[in-house]
């Protein structure tokens, strides 16, 4: 890839780490079952030194070896509801996911790139198998794009009330395994932009993350018909020249719903308009647009 660079330590798809229980992607009452999730340590809350940086506003410039997250579970799959998937537990691409990966991994994208889940780490390896997703490797030489893996070991707790425990992502912990591993590449609020579906797991670095919704089969609307990922190539293309993510993120209220779902004229129109960047983006960089390949992974 032209802007990514190896920078975590390899986990192999044949690794032999047990597989724990897959925790839901909501409150959880008790961590007995996961020990390798730690609690944070801190208010649950963003900083003030990140609400000071995310407040600097943003300048046209382009930016340097940015790092994209992109969560692997509710925006990389399209999982069928039980009374579609007849009880099968087949994992599904969602539309578009090889057109994002071809702009991700064109020569000329400056993108760092990486997956977290919140799966155990045996088992979004399988996931990334299975999606016929970049897994990294273990060789400097033959990279295919990804730079890492994060999983549920990676995620923090902390007690929510009556509500029992929370889960979160904690983008310092990211940045610190990454800066430990790598070193010269300045991660922060100002250059890293997380793809998810689940907001309230961003609430220490909100700003820093766009608010992709899961696809919803309806029986009125094409699973074709789900551009999200097309948008995201917009966004991700106007991040490019920015100096600042989270602010601009927060001045494009990307990290909200209704941009990418409400039907009024305002937003139906910027969504439009993110569809006919992304296809002159593909175009100009020669990525096929196209919504389904199947995902039967070749060994």
């Amino acid at each position: 890839m032209g802007g990514a660079q190896p920078l975590l330590t390899y986990t192999p798809l044949h690794s032999t780490k047990p597989s724990r229980a897959i925790g839901p992607a909501r409150p959880i009452v008790s961590h007995d079952h996961d020990p390798d999730m730690k609690p944070l340590d801190r208010p649950a809350v963003p900083t003030a030194e990140y609400l000071r940086q995310a407040s600097v506003p943003s300048k046209p410039m382009r930016a340097m070896a940015p790092l994209l997250i992109i969560a692997l579970d509710g925006v990389v799959d399209a999982p069928l509801p039980y009374h579609l998937s007849g009880g099968y537990t087949d994992v599904l691409s969602r539309p578009y996911l090889t057109t994002i990966m071809g702009y991700l991994l064109t020569r000329d994208s400056p993108w760092n790139f990486c997956f977290y889940s919140s799966l155990p780490r045996v088992d979004a390896l399988r996931r990334l198998k299975e999606l016929n997703l970049p897994t990294g490797g273990p060789e400097k030489d033959e990279r295919d794009g990804v730079v890492g893996l994060f999983a549920r070991d990676d995620l923090r707790y902390a007690k929510h009330g009556a509500d029992g425990d929370y889960e979160y992502l904690d983008l310092e912990v990211i940045w610190q395994a990454l800066k430990e591993e790598e070193g010269e590449i300045p991660w922060g609020p100002h250059n890293t932009v997380v793809l998810s579906d689940f907001k309230g797991r961003m609430a220490l670095q909100p700003y820093n993350h766009i608010f992709v919704p899961r696809i919803e089969y309806k029986s009125n609307v094409r699973p074709c018909d789900d551009q999200i990922l097309l948008y995201m190539i917009a966004a991700l293309k106007d991040l490019e020249t920015e100096t600042n993510f989270a602010y601009h993120i927060k001045e494009m209220e990307w990290n909200k719903l209704d941009i990418w779902q409400s039907m009024d004229p305002k937003h139906f129109h910027e969504r439009n308009s993110y569809l006919l960047n992304a296809i002159r983006i593909c175009a100009n960089s020669r990525v096929s647009i196209t919504a389904f390949t199947g995902n039967e992974h070749s060994p």
